[in-house]
């Protein structure tokens, strides 16, 4: 449900950043920042999921790649700038993506402590 938000609201924000903006670069921004936002809430959303986490987990990296190709051709799309000439994004788009994965493993390292601790939260 949070990627259909994120992804609603990413766009919308990119074409009205784009209409306001000046920066050719403002639509890449903003659906770096739509990214990492749902990299942040889908990572604390997930640990408080109490059953079929496994099955969250698997879902919601599937759902992170979708939504990742989405704002990138929406950006594509929006902007007058092609990425390959954007160092500065690529690296956050990346780097939004390395903490994506990282922040997952954690949250599945978390609950697989607290389930064998038997700490119910």
């Amino acid at each position: 449900m949070q990627t259909l938000w994120v992804l609603g609201i990413g766009i919308a924000v990119m074409f009205i950043g784009d209409l306001l903006s000046e920066n050719e670069e403002t639509a890449w921004f903003l659906g770096c920042t739509a990214l990492g936002f749902y990299a942040w809430l889908n990572a604390v959303i997930s640990f408080f999921i109490p059953k079929n986490w496994v099955k969250y987990f698997f879902l919601s990296i599937v759902l992170f790649v979708v939504l990742s190709i989405i704002l990138y051709f929406a950006a594509s799309l929006i902007s007058q700038v092609k990425v390959i000439h954007l160092y500065e994004y690529r690296t956050m788009y990346a780097a939004t993506c390395v903490f994506y994965v990282l922040g997952m493993l954690v949250v599945a390292l978390m609950k697989n402590v607290a389930q064998a601790l038997r700490i119910d939260y």
